[in-house]
């Protein structure tokens, strides 16, 4: 708005020195002549003009001065040929005055609506910057967050069930080891665990984008269910059928991968921000 404000008082200022300049050429005092301007009275010549000899206007600021002795009549120049009258000026402002005042209109209106639209770009992408880092918060607190903490619970518990030993406990039970003591406590606390999960990726994984990642907790899902059945003793044996529903082991990372790049996504978007106020 100050370039436009600018544009037009620039445009009033060059209109008013145009129309002075103009005008005041025509305001220049007219110079007259006496060359060759004597008169006889009475039969003798006097140095003087008792009356205004006739004259007659002609182009490029002159006028002919008519003078009955002359072979041919006397030019006065009472301007230079790049000068023109008063008339002429005032003519010239009526003529030049409004398109010039129009053009300015025009040049000011494109200003303002350029600067209106800059500003409503501005707006429209501080508005979207904005409601990503909604939508991201919104993943990481309600979804990913979670996740990630429940995972790493269920993986220290793992780890303290099977106390250095590497097995599946899905196939165990299926296998119908059964387990006492310590043992049984540490395994509900992980069927526990895991039916949290579970409940998470049933209500929450649309805020998922990654289809592979998805997939993945499509997988643990269905761990997880058969685990508690085989937990529960209504699924026992064919072990090998069951074989293909073990726990995914690259979730994980992939959650803690995809947790980093929404961070880095909620800083950039930040540093953005800052450069564009700035």
């Amino acid at each position: 708005m100050i370039r436009a404000a600018s544009l037009t008082v620039f445009g009033i200022l060059t209109l008013a020195a145009l129309s002075t300049a103009i005008y005041g050429a025509g305001q220049q005092p007219v110079p007259t002549s006496t060359t060759g301007s004597s008169q006889h009275v009475g039969g003798s010549t006097t140095g003087s003009l008792h009356s205004a000899p006739p004259t007659t206007p002609t182009t490029a600021g002159q006028i002919v001065i008519a003078d009955p002795r002359a072979e041919r009549p006397i030019k006065v120049q009472l301007f230079n040929d790049t000068q023109i009258t008063g008339g002429a000026a005032l003519s010239v402002v009526k003529d030049v005055g409004p398109p010039i005042v129009s053009l300015i209109a025009v040049l000011v209106t494109l200003m303002a609506l350029q600067n209106a639209a800059a500003a409503t770009k501005k707006t429209l992408l501080q508005k979207d910057r904005e409601d990503e880092r909604k939508e991201i918060r919104e993943r990481l607190t309600t979804f990913f967050g979670p996740m990630q903490q429940l995972l790493a619970v269920s993986k220290r518990l793992t780890e303290v069930f099977k106390n250095g030993v590497e097995f599946r406990t899905l196939l165990r039970l299926l296998e119908g080891t059964t387990y006492t003591g310590n043992d049984a406590l540490i395994l509900d606390e992980i069927i526990t665990v895991t039916s949290a999960i579970e409940e998470l990726i049933t209500g929450k994984s649309g805020l998922v984008e990654d289809s592979d990642l998805r997939k993945l907790l499509s997988e643990a899902a269905a761990h997880f269910r058969v685990l508690r059945l085989a937990r529960s003793g209504k699924l026992k044996g064919e072990s090998d059928r069951f074989a293909g529903l073990v726990y995914p082991d690259k979730l994980e990372p992939m959650i803690d991968n995809e947790i980093e790049r929404l961070n880095r996504r909620l800083t950039e978007l930040a540093v953005t921000a800052r450069t564009r106020e700035s």
